[in-house]
C-alpha cells in the first residue's frame, strides 16, 4: 500500500486549516528566564508554527501568549511537535487542551484570516495583562 498511514512518523495530523499568518507572539520555552517576542508563520486550531531564531528540542514545552485584534490576549500552551530544516529556529507547536472560550476565539481569528479579512480591533475585553505568564495549576 503506498498510502502513508494518518498515524505514522511525519504525517500531518492536523484537524483544521492551517493559515499563513505573520503575527508576533510571546512565547516562553523553558531555557528562556522570560518572555520573548517572535514571529508566528501558520496557524490552526491545533498548533502554530513560529520563528524562535533558537533550536530546542522535540517534546519542549512551550507557552504562548497571542494578541487578538481586540486585545484579548490567549494563553495557548503547548509542545514543539515539529522541527524546521537544518536549525532554522523554525518550529511547530501542537497546543495542549485550551479552554472552549480560546479554542472558539482562535476558530474566530482563522475564519476571519481564511475569508480575506483583517480582524478588526473591538472593544477592549478583559484578558491576560501584557507581560504576564499564566502559570499552569498542578
Amino acid at each position: 500500500m503506498d498510502e502513508e498511514e494518518p498515524t505514522s512518523p511525519g504525517a500531518d495530523r492536523r484537524q483544521g486549516e492551517r493559515i499563513t499568518t505573520r503575527l508576533l507572539v510571546e512565547v516562553r520555552i523553558p531555557d528562556w528566564g522570560a518572555l520573548r517576542t517572535v514571529h508566528t508563520v501558520n496557524l490552526s486550531l491545533g498548533g502554530m508554527r513560529l520563528s524562535l531564531g533558537a533550536r530546542t528540542a522535540m517534546g519542549t514545552p512551550v507557552d504562548i501568549i497571542m494578541t487578538l485584534p481586540n486585545g484579548e490576549r490567549l494563553h495557548l500552551p503547548g509542545k514543539v511537535a515539529h522541527l524546521g530544516p537544518g536549525g532554522s529556529g523554525d518550529v511547530g507547536v501542537r497546543f495542549d487542551e485550551v479552554p472552549k472560550h480560546t479554542r472558539e476565539q482562535i476558530e474566530g481569528y482563522i475564519g476571519e484570516l481564511a475569508a480575506g479579512r483583517t480582524p478588526n480591533p473591538r472593544s477592549r475585553t478583559k484578558s491576560i495583562p501584557p507581560g504576564v505568564l499564566i502559570k499552569k495549576r498542578s
